[in-house]
Protein backbone atom coordinates (compact mmCIF):
# COMPACT_ATOMS: atom_id res chain seq x y z
CA UNK A 1 0.00 0.00 0.00
CA UNK A 2 2.47 2.25 0.92
CA UNK A 3 4.01 1.21 -2.57
CA UNK A 4 0.34 2.72 -4.02
CA UNK A 5 0.24 5.54 -2.15
CA UNK A 6 4.26 6.83 -3.26
CA UNK A 7 3.22 5.81 -6.85
CA UNK A 8 -0.08 8.00 -6.57
CA UNK A 9 2.35 10.77 -4.81
CA UNK A 10 5.12 10.55 -7.45
CA UNK A 11 2.14 10.61 -10.47
CA UNK A 12 0.58 14.00 -8.57
CA UNK A 13 4.41 15.24 -8.42
CA UNK A 14 5.39 14.60 -12.26
CA UNK A 15 1.35 15.52 -13.49
CA UNK A 16 2.25 18.88 -11.36
CA UNK A 17 5.77 19.04 -12.82
CA UNK A 18 4.33 19.01 -16.40
CA UNK A 19 1.76 21.40 -15.31
CA UNK A 20 4.19 24.23 -14.17
CA UNK A 21 6.47 22.95 -17.24
CA UNK A 22 3.57 23.60 -20.01
CA UNK A 23 2.71 26.56 -18.35
CA UNK A 24 6.09 28.06 -18.62
CA UNK A 25 5.98 26.44 -22.02
CA UNK A 26 3.09 28.78 -22.78
CA UNK A 27 4.53 31.71 -21.70
CA UNK A 28 7.74 30.76 -23.40
CA UNK A 29 5.85 30.90 -26.80
CA UNK A 30 4.09 34.04 -25.35
CA UNK A 31 7.03 35.95 -25.15
CA UNK A 32 8.95 34.62 -28.47
CA UNK A 33 6.20 35.40 -30.52
CA UNK A 34 6.22 39.39 -29.05
CA UNK A 35 9.87 38.82 -29.67
CA UNK A 36 9.18 38.08 -33.38
CA UNK A 37 7.30 40.54 -33.71
CA UNK A 38 9.38 43.11 -32.04
CA UNK A 39 12.17 41.85 -33.68
CA UNK A 40 10.47 42.92 -37.29
CA UNK A 41 9.23 46.53 -35.58
CA UNK A 42 12.70 46.29 -34.52
CA UNK A 43 14.30 46.09 -38.00
CA UNK A 44 11.93 48.75 -39.27
CA UNK A 45 13.16 51.44 -36.88
CA UNK A 46 16.90 50.43 -37.86
CA UNK A 47 15.99 51.09 -41.49
CA UNK A 48 14.68 53.95 -40.23
CA UNK A 49 17.84 54.94 -38.34
CA UNK A 50 20.09 54.10 -41.05
CA UNK A 51 17.86 56.28 -43.48
CA UNK A 52 17.91 59.60 -40.79
CA UNK A 53 21.70 58.83 -40.95
CA UNK A 54 21.95 58.84 -44.41
CA UNK A 55 20.03 62.22 -44.87
CA UNK A 56 22.17 63.71 -41.86
CA UNK A 57 25.00 62.96 -43.37
CA UNK A 58 24.08 64.53 -46.30
CA UNK A 59 22.82 67.56 -44.53
CA UNK A 60 26.10 67.77 -43.08
CA UNK A 61 28.15 67.97 -46.71
CA UNK A 62 25.88 70.18 -47.60
CA UNK A 63 26.76 72.54 -44.26
CA UNK A 64 30.41 71.88 -45.10
CA UNK A 65 30.32 72.83 -48.48
CA UNK A 66 28.29 75.93 -47.94
CA UNK A 67 30.79 76.84 -44.81
CA UNK A 68 33.68 76.53 -47.00
CA UNK A 69 32.08 78.52 -49.98
CA UNK A 70 30.87 81.55 -47.75
CA UNK A 71 34.46 81.14 -45.74
CA UNK A 72 36.24 81.95 -48.78
CA UNK A 73 33.68 84.56 -49.56
CA UNK A 74 34.78 86.10 -46.31
CA UNK A 75 38.07 85.99 -46.78
CA UNK A 76 38.23 87.36 -49.97
CA UNK A 77 35.86 90.10 -48.53
CA UNK A 78 38.22 90.22 -45.34
CA UNK A 79 41.25 90.80 -47.69
CA UNK A 80 39.35 93.53 -49.63
CA UNK A 81 38.79 95.24 -46.80
CA UNK A 82 41.96 95.10 -45.79
CA UNK A 83 43.60 96.59 -48.70
CA UNK A 84 41.17 99.61 -48.82
CA UNK A 85 41.79 100.33 -45.26
CA UNK A 86 45.62 100.24 -45.98
CA UNK A 87 44.53 102.73 -49.08
CA UNK A 88 42.47 104.59 -46.40
CA UNK A 89 45.32 105.12 -44.19
CA UNK A 90 47.58 106.26 -47.03
CA UNK A 91 45.07 108.95 -47.97
CA UNK A 92 44.79 110.13 -44.41
CA UNK A 93 48.27 110.39 -44.18
CA UNK A 94 49.02 112.31 -47.33
CA UNK A 95 45.29 114.89 -46.33
CA UNK A 96 47.33 114.78 -43.03
CA UNK A 97 50.72 116.15 -44.42
CA UNK A 98 48.23 118.05 -47.03
CA UNK A 99 46.34 119.94 -44.13
CA UNK A 100 49.94 120.65 -41.78
CA UNK A 101 51.28 122.28 -45.39
CA UNK A 102 48.75 124.29 -45.77
CA UNK A 103 48.11 125.39 -42.16
CA UNK A 104 52.01 126.44 -42.08
CA UNK A 105 51.71 128.18 -45.55
CA UNK A 106 48.76 129.82 -44.19
CA UNK A 107 50.35 131.18 -40.97
CA UNK A 108 53.10 132.84 -43.09
CA UNK A 109 50.85 134.48 -45.11
CA UNK A 110 49.24 135.89 -42.30
CA UNK A 111 52.59 136.98 -40.89
CA UNK A 112 53.67 138.58 -44.08
CA UNK A 113 50.17 140.18 -44.81
CA UNK A 114 50.60 141.82 -41.05
CA UNK A 115 53.83 142.83 -41.94
CA UNK A 116 55.98 141.42 -39.98
CA UNK A 117 58.95 141.84 -42.18
CA UNK A 118 60.23 138.42 -43.51
CA UNK A 119 61.61 139.43 -46.62
CA UNK A 120 63.40 135.94 -47.12
CA UNK A 121 59.80 134.25 -47.40
CA UNK A 122 58.33 133.52 -51.03
CA UNK A 123 54.62 132.77 -51.43
CA UNK A 124 54.66 132.68 -47.50
CA UNK A 125 57.51 130.16 -47.28
CA UNK A 126 61.18 130.37 -46.75
CA UNK A 127 63.19 130.63 -49.67
CA UNK A 128 64.58 127.29 -49.17
CA UNK A 129 61.70 125.30 -48.43
CA UNK A 130 60.29 126.77 -51.74
CA UNK A 131 62.56 126.07 -53.58
CA UNK A 132 62.75 122.16 -52.35
CA UNK A 133 58.74 122.62 -53.08
CA UNK A 134 59.04 123.21 -56.32
CA UNK A 135 61.82 120.87 -57.03
CA UNK A 136 59.59 117.66 -55.04
CA UNK A 137 56.34 118.83 -57.10
CA UNK A 138 56.59 118.47 -61.11
CA UNK A 139 55.66 116.57 -63.21
CA UNK A 140 58.37 114.07 -64.99
CA UNK A 141 57.70 111.97 -67.97
CA UNK A 142 59.36 108.39 -67.17
CA UNK A 143 59.74 107.86 -71.03
CA UNK A 144 60.78 111.24 -72.07
CA UNK A 145 63.65 111.22 -69.69
CA UNK A 146 65.13 107.45 -69.52
CA UNK A 147 68.73 108.69 -69.95
CA UNK A 148 68.60 109.74 -66.41
CA UNK A 149 67.97 106.43 -64.86
CA UNK A 150 68.98 105.81 -61.44
CA UNK A 151 69.51 109.09 -60.62
CA UNK A 152 65.80 110.27 -61.86
CA UNK A 153 64.06 107.68 -59.13
CA UNK A 154 66.64 108.62 -56.52
CA UNK A 155 65.62 112.59 -56.60
CA UNK A 156 62.77 111.44 -57.06
CA UNK A 157 62.29 109.26 -53.61
CA UNK A 158 64.40 111.45 -51.59
CA UNK A 159 62.04 114.37 -52.56
CA UNK A 160 58.84 113.24 -50.98
CA UNK A 161 58.58 114.55 -47.63
CA UNK A 162 56.37 112.17 -45.72
CA UNK A 163 56.41 108.36 -45.05
CA UNK A 164 53.19 108.38 -46.29
CA UNK A 165 53.81 110.31 -49.40
CA UNK A 166 56.65 107.53 -50.04
CA UNK A 167 54.20 105.02 -49.17
CA UNK A 168 52.13 106.40 -51.53
CA UNK A 169 54.35 106.77 -54.14
CA UNK A 170 55.81 103.42 -53.85
CA UNK A 171 51.95 101.94 -54.43
CA UNK A 172 51.15 104.02 -57.11
CA UNK A 173 54.65 103.03 -58.81
CA UNK A 174 54.10 99.24 -58.19
CA UNK A 175 50.23 99.58 -59.56
CA UNK A 176 51.87 101.23 -62.84
CA UNK A 177 54.84 98.81 -62.98
CA UNK A 178 52.27 96.01 -63.15
CA UNK A 179 49.97 97.34 -65.82
CA UNK A 180 52.67 98.60 -67.66
CA UNK A 181 54.62 94.72 -67.70
CA UNK A 182 50.89 93.31 -68.64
Amino acid sequence: MIFALLKVVLDLFVLGALGIALYYGLRLTRALETFRNARGELAQIVVQLNRHIEEAHKAVEGLRAASAESGEHLQKTLKEARTRAEELELMNAAGNSLARRLEGLAERNRRMAQGLGDEDLVFGMEQDEYEQQQAGFSIHDRDYGQGSGGDYEQAEETSLGSRAERELYEALRGKSGTSRKG
